[in-house]
C-alpha cells in the first residue's frame, strides 16, 4: 500500500462544501489520506484540508491546471489523486506503479446519452474528474504543455472544456474496451517528439462513473462523478452512504 494525497481545486463556497462531503467519501476508504486543496479565491478554507493558494484571475480550465501545478510543485515522491468536488470515492483507488499519470477513459456520457462517433466522448475520450500522478519531472512538463495548450485556446474553452481537450492530445485515442499502459511523447512540437510520460488509461465505468438513476445500485463502482444533470443526486448517495451532507452544498 502506498501513501497518496488527494487534491481538489475549490474555487466558491458552492464547491468548497462539496468538497468536505468528497473528502469524507475518501476518508472512509483511506484512513490514510492527505488531503489538500488548492484554490485562487481568497474567501475559501475548507476545514480538514491543507491549503494551497495561488494568484486569481485566470479562465476556469486555467486555474483548474495550474492548481494541480501548484500542488505537485509542493509535493515530491507521493501519488496524486485529482479529483472534482462532485466525486465520491466508494472504494480505494489502486495504487500508482511507475506510471507517471493515471486518467480515466469512456465511450459514453451522461450516464444514460449513447455517444455518437464524433460526437463529446470522442472529442474527449477522459474525464477530467479523476486523475493520478506522481509528481516528478514527466509530469510537471505534461501539465505545463496541457496548461499551455488550454491557454492558446478560444476564451470559450478556456472556461469549459479545455483542460479534457487538452488531456486527449496528451493521452490520445481511448483504449479500445479495455485498460492500457503506453508511453506518450508530449507534443510541443509537431515534428519533434517531446519526453516521454507513461500513462495507464483505467475505465471511467469503474473510476469515473456518473449514475443513470438516482437510486442506482453502485456497489460495484469505484468513484462516482455526478456531472451535469446528475448533480442533484450527490446528496442522496451521499445520505446512503452516511456522509456529512451539509445543506450548503448544492
Amino acid at each position: 500500500m502506498s501513501f497518496k494525497c488527494y487534491a481538489w481545486y475549490v474555487r466558491g463556497q458552492k464547491h468548497a462544501k462539496l468538497a468536505e462531503v468528497s473528502m469524507a467519501a475518501v476518508c472512509r476508504v483511506d484512513r490514510y489520506a492527505e488531503l489538500l486543496v488548492a484554490t485562487d479565491d481568497p474567501e475559501v478554507t475548507v476545514p480538514g484540508a491543507r491549503m494551497v493558494r495561488f494568484e486569481p484571475g485566470l479562465p476556469l480550465m486555467l486555474a483548474n491546471i495550474e492548481a494541480q501545478l501548484q500542488v505537485m510543485w509542493c509535493r515530491s515522491l507521493t501519488q496524486i489523486v485529482f479529483l472534482d468536488t462532485d466525486v465520491l470515492f466508494l472504494k480505494p483507488f489502486p495504487d500508482q506503479l511507475d506510471e507517471a499519470l493515471v486518467v480515466t477513459w469512456r465511450d459514453t456520457v451522461g450516464g444514460t446519452i449513447k455517444d455518437i462517433k464524433g460526437g463529446v466522448a470522442d472529442v474527449m475520450p477522459y474525464n477530467y474528474g479523476v486523475m493520478s500522478v506522481v509528481p516528478g519531472l514527466r509530469t510537471l512538463e505534461a501539465f505545463t504543455w496541457m496548461r499551455e495548450r488550454v491557454r492558446r485556446m478560444a476564451p470559450g474553452l478556456q472556461l469549459w472544456w479545455g483542460n479534457q481537450i487538452a488531456l486527449s492530445s496528451l493521452c490520445g485515442p481511448r483504449p479500445e474496451g479495455v485498460d492500457e499502459i503506453g508511453m506518450r511523447a508530449i507534443p510541443w512540437l509537431l515534428y519533434e517528439a517531446g519526453m516521454q510520460v507513461k500513462v495507464r488509461k483505467l475505465a471511467g465505468d469503474t473510476w469515473n462513473y456518473t449514475p443513470r438513476d438516482e437510486h442506482e445500485d453502485l456497489s460495484e463502482r469505484g468513484a462516482v462523478h455526478f456531472k451535469g444533470h446528475t448533480r442533484e443526486w450527490m446528496k442522496t448517495c451521499a445520505l446512503r452512504l452516511e456522509l456529512p451532507w451539509l445543506e450548503e452544498a448544492v
